[in-house]
């Protein structure tokens, strides 16, 4: 009887620890050019301890990383052109974001990296 309560009690701790990472990529873009692919993901956390101004986010496919800026209109959005070579037809790639946590006696970094995500050009 107790155990019900006390797991409704914790619930709210568990959730507010979150942070997530969203693809807002489209799963299929046309090939380009320029060989270059926007690819975006959206930043949410409720941790209270992430210091907000040392959040670096990076698109990695492979071994290769690739720096995100913010987007311009929205907070906690992020975007990085994504080289694509002419002979593949898809990449897979995860982000993940570097941070620092405060804590005592000094700031520790972290990171947190999304699951894998797939792109795929095709020719118009």
């Amino acid at each position: 009887m107790i155990r019900k309560p006390l797991l409704l009690l914790l619930l709210p701790l568990l959730i507010a620890g979150c942070t997530t990472v969203t693809n807002l990529t489209s799963r299929n873009q046309p090939r380009n050019a320029e060989g270059l692919y926007l690819v975006e993901a959206a930043w949410a956390t409720r941790q209270a301890t992430i210091k907000p101004e040392t959040i670096k986010p990076y698109v990695v496919v492979g071994h290769e990383t690739y720096p995100m800026k913010p987007t311009p209109l929205a907070s906690n959005r992020w975007e990085a052109l994504v080289p694509v070579p002419n002979e593949k037809d898809s990449i897979v790639y995860r982000f993940k974001f570097d941070f620092e946590r405060r804590t005592v006696p000094e700031p520790l970094p972290d990171s947190v990296m999304s699951d894998a995500f797939r792109l795929d050009i095709f020719e118009r």
